[in-house]
Parts: structure tokens; sequence; C-alpha cells
């Protein structure tokens, strides 16, 4: 007797599932890595912060005479005005405030951002 092959097998259709549901879970788990990936603003103001205060040191390092008091503040346009640091769209580094405290009678300066 001839038999009906139209469709496919219960053995056929979970195969196909288990293939698909494979397939879409590792579609989901690196499409979630690249929301995770887009979604670090915070990492990259982190960035940017201990690129700005290396860049402050190193400013601050080359011109002590400017730097005489307890305590000295400066903003970041000086650092793009004298190449320590190049500005960037993203960033506004022209308004960020550095202060500059010294202690008396020694060399060694701690710069923060105000």
């Amino acid at each position: 007797m001839l038999r009906n092959n139209k469709g496919y097998s219960i053995k056929e259709m979970i195969i196909l599932c288990a293939v698909l549901a494979i397939v879409f879970a590792i579609g989901i788990v690196k499409v979630s890595y690249a929301y995770q990936d887009a979604d670090n603003t915070a990492e990259m103001e982190v960035v940017w912060n201990d690129t700005l205060l290396q860049a402050a040191r190193v400013y601050v390092e080359a011109h002590p005479e400017e730097f005489t008091d307890a305590e000295t503040y400066f903003y970041g346009s000086e650092l793009v005005e004298n190449n320590y640091f190049i500005d960037v769209d993203d960033v506004d580094v022209d308004n960020v405030r550095f202060k500059v405290t010294r202690a008396s009678g020694s060399e060694d300066y701690q710069v923060e951002i105000a």
C-alpha cells in the first residue's frame, strides 16, 4: 500500500526544533554582547578622566614655575593650547578644571579633577 509522505515525521520535527533552538540561542548571546559593548559610556568616561589626569600631571611637571602656590587651578584648555592633549569633539576638555596641590617644602604635586 502507498504511504502518504506529505510532511515531516515527529522525529524530524524534534531534530529541526533542536537545531533551530541552538542557532537562536547562539544568536541571542552574540547580539546581547553587541548591545553590552555599545553601552560602555561609563567605562569610556573613566578612561577619558585617567587620560586627562595623566596629561595634566605631565603638564604640571613640565611647568613647575606656574604652580608655586599650595593650591593652584587650571583648565583643560591649557592642555590643548600647549599640545598636551588633543581636542576631541566627543569630550569637552576646555571646561575641565584641575586642582594642583603641593605640600609645603615639597616638590611633589597632587593633580585631581576639581
